[in-house]
């Protein structure tokens, strides 16, 4: 019994000892690629920010343009905005996380160092940015729109956001791996991405299509993780294609096929 506990004992330090070094060689590597940006100049970082307010404005004008100033009962800025933050989230493991392979490829000499440890600092890093940015987002409406969420589920508003943020790093771990191997698919991916905000409900109600055609794009996960979003921070009704349980099981099987892939190649990606 002592031996054994014992040994459960050192395996259990052993793990938190390992863990202690990964977040360091994270923290370092996101502190790195922070001041590589703002060393590229404030205005690059600057723009990471006000991003998703200007899709917000450039949406909005044209739906103000026709005549509407309202979706869903929602003041169509909050309602754009409640869209974006969750397309930005899934863009970061689309087509922000790939490059940190090739730009952190000198540290991999290190042995403590390793290629998942730049790609969680990238995507950590960007996700902080976000932060930043949908802060930046809620106040501006709130101040000159004097547009404000009503936030009635936050803890749930949390989880769905989780959830898609697992989804992202899945993708995102699925897409740097084998776009070391296969150069032109992170291009592809990010070519993909524009139509996305037009498929995924982000800028238009999907209560406004017709039954089938709202049926065919709720395949979409995004989609799915919007109409959530929604309902969790302005109390909007759910649209009746709704499923949890889909999205929570997409999200896991990709977060496991892009951590088992990511596990696969490992060592030939240090070879690259």
């Amino acid at each position: 019994m002592t031996d054994t506990y014992m040994t459960s004992s050192e395996a259990y330090r052993e793990i938190r000892r390992g863990a202690r070094k990964q977040g360091a060689v994270i923290k370092a590597i996101l502190f790195k690629d922070l001041r590589i940006r703002l060393g590229k100049g404030r205005l690059g970082l600057l723009w990471v920010i006000l991003e998703p307010m200007t899709q917000m404005f450039v949406l909005s004008a044209l739906w103000y343009l026709a005549g509407r100033q309202k979706i869903d009962g929602v003041h169509v800025t909050m309602f754009i905005a409640t869209g974006i933050i969750p397309y930005m989230i899934l863009k970061v493991g689309i087509n922000k996380i790939h490059h940190s392979i090739k730009s952190n490829v000198s540290l991999f000499d290190y042995q403590q160092v390793k290629p998942i440890d730049a790609l969680l600092a990238a995507f950590i890093l960007n996700l902080v940015l976000i932060l930043f940015a949908s802060i930046a987002l809620f106040f501006v409406l709130d101040w000159f729109f004097e547009v404000s969420a009503d936030f009635p589920n936050i803890p749930e508003m949390l989880g769905i956001l989780a959830v898609l943020m697992c989804f992202s790093l899945g993708i995102g771990l699925l897409i740097s791996v084998y776009g070391v191997f296969y150069e032109s698919l992170p291009r592809f991916c990010n070519i993909i991405t524009k139509p996305l905000i037009f498929i995924s409900g982000v800028v238009y109600s999907v209560n406004d299509l017709p039954a089938t055609t709202r049926e065919v794009l709720s395949w979409n996960p995004l989609l799915q993780f919007i109409a959530y979003v929604r309902h969790y921070v302005l109390g909007l009704d759910l649209i009746p294609e709704a499923n949890f349980v889909y999205i929570g099981l997409i999200s896991a099987v990709t977060l496991f096929v892009g951590c088992l892939s990511y596990y696969v190649n490992r060592l030939k990606l240090l070879q690259r």
